[in-house]
């Protein structure tokens, strides 16, 4: 009897396409690593100690991957599929893309992550190259 691809566990090595595959889902980063069944202080740790959206989803990945308990494709297809997270057309890509037998798994072209701040405050105006940037004080003379 033929295994389930969506049974079939992840590797690190999956790593680099599931960053592509996962950029619209980077804000969700907390929702995300809750649903995977991280604890609410290893995702805080991470979103102190990483500040971009790659570094924050790469971390939650190897994070979850170095739990005792495999994960496979159905439980990220899953979490991105849950309330808290709502990511459908994303966790579709995710089965499309690793579950598929003709498919080579290879990543996609590079895009840009989104500004994933974190904070209430936000402002969602800021050109790709002012995100991630510290913030600039008028100086006074």
């Amino acid at each position: 009897m033929a295994e389930n691809p969506a049974d079939r566990v992840f590797s690190k090595e999956d790593i680099p396409t599931l960053i592509n595959i996962l950029t619209p889902v980077a804000s969700k980063c907390y929702a995300l690593g809750l649903q995977l069944g991280l604890k609410d202080w290893q995702i805080e740790n991470i979103e102190k100690n990483r500040h971009d959206c790659e570094s924050q989803l790469r971390d939650i990945l190897v994070k979850r991957l170095n739990q005792e308990e495999p994960l496979s494709w159905r439980d990220l297809v899953t979490a991105l599929r849950s309330d808290s997270v709502g990511e459908h057309r994303v966790a579709h890509e995710i089965e499309s893309h690793f579950t598929s037998p003709s498919t080579p798994h290879q990543a996609r072209p590079n895009v840009s992550l989104p500004h994933c701040d974190t904070s209430l405050s936000s402002s969602s105006s800021q050109l790709p190259s002012q995100q991630n940037q510290p913030e600039r004080r008028p100086t006074t003379s």
